[in-house]
């Protein structure tokens, strides 16, 4: 096996999709295989990752606070680290690489081509993604695409060819590491909870539709279960959201939770009879990966890789047609047997979705860069 440096000084505490992504595929490589590999931290995030067993670890003697030390930090720390530990190849987990970097370099894409061509990035951050990520992609000798989507907007915003990039889904996310440890979520027809919405606030993700919908869902299911929208805020959407049920005469049936715990988030795919999941923009979408697991049913977006990931799991609808996603929510509530029949399918294609085979197919990707 070659000697593997992977590069974990883009992942911060805040930034939660990528550290958890990074997290839960170092969980997952066999002990066996991690003498090889060394894990180069900053003083700031060398916490996350002590207490893994078996990997090396080197930290460089900084405190990184914010993107742009970050990103300077990383483009003169990797390359030297690479020379200094004679690293075959360099693991960049998320979006960027550290150009100079003297050994060949395989690069994870997520989310940045497509948040950078949707106009979701302002200011610095735009900027630095403008240059950075047709460079990352130009120095690396193979792409890790966390999805076909990512993969095909690859290849058309940035002329990459398709045998350069291998596809590697992510894990289960919490569901996946709490059925190892014994964690067993009831059948439907056990559950009383709520409808779930789980994902942060940015406008694409849709809560604005999917409280429009749930609105007319109420008009057409009397005894409609309560909504749970749990996430992180941004930029103070959840003030307007909460207009916006006011408005519609739904705010005595609708919860903002906000972030919430591991356990609160288990207790809610353990209870919840339905999970809505309406963004219209995402690279992959952990949280369809998590309700097909927990076996919620589930109606879901049909729009960028979504569909892709939930298959035949799950409902797909336009997320901005409120009537279509209203019915889709009242098939999925109103009749037993349909909500077995999303329940099964949904804990049927949840199986494809696996750390220990993010892993596994991770590690032969940087074998043959490193080849």
């Amino acid at each position: 096996m070659p000697s593997i440096l992977i590069d974990t000084i883009p992942i911060a505490q805040h930034k939660v999709g990528v550290r958890v992504y990074l997290r839960q595929l170092l969980e997952a490589i066999p002990a066996g295989d991690r003498g090889n590999i060394r894990l180069l931290c900053v003083q700031s995030n060398a916490h996350l990752y002590r207490d893994l067993e078996n990997y090396q670890i080197s930290v460089v003697p900084w405190s990184v606070s914010n993107r742009v030390t970050r990103a300077i930090v990383q483009q003169l720390a990797v390359p030297f680290a690479t020379q200094r530990f004679g690293a075959d190849v360099v693991f960049e987990p998320v979006d960027h690489a550290a150009i100079l970097t003297p050994a060949p370099v395989v690069t994870s894409i997520h989310s940045g081509p497509i948040n950078l061509h949707s106009d979701q990035f302002q200011g610095v951050r735009e900027w630095y993604n403008r240059i950075m990520l047709p460079l990352s992609i130009q120095r690396s000798r193979c792409l890790i695409a966390i999805s076909e989507f990512v993969a095909r907007r690859m290849v058309d915003l940035y002329g990459v060819a398709s045998e350069q990039i291998d596809v590697v889904h992510h894990g289960g996310g919490l569901v996946e590491r709490a059925q190892r440890n014994g964690w067993s979520p009831p059948g439907i027809e056990d559950r009383d909870g709520d409808i779930l919405f789980v994902s942060s606030l940015h406008p694409h993700k849709n809560a604005d539709s999917l409280i429009r919908a749930y609105t007319r869902l109420r008009d057409q299911v009397q005894d409609a279960p309560a909504l749970a929208v749990v996430g992180k805020d941004v930029n103070g959407r959840a003030i307007q959201l909460r207009k916006l049920t006011r408005d519609l005469g739904v705010a005595d049936h609708v919860r903002f939770e906000g972030r919430v715990s591991d356990d609160r988030l288990l207790h809610l795919l353990k209870t919840s009879r339905l999970m809505v999941y309406p963004s219209s923009l995402e690279g992959f979408g952990l949280p369809a990966v998590e309700a097909m697991k927990a076996g919620i049913p589930l109606v879901a977006s049909n729009r960028a890789s979504v569909p892709e990931i939930v298959g035949d799991g799950g409902i797909t609808v336009d997320p901005n047609d409120y009537e279509a996603l209203a019915s889709a929510m009242a098939e999925a509530l109103t009749s037993p047997e349909r909500q077995k029949e999303l329940a099964e399918a949904g804990r049927k294609r949840g199986e494809a979705f696996s750390w220990e085979q993010t892993a596994r197919q991770t590690l032969q990707v940087l074998e043959r860069a490193a080849a």
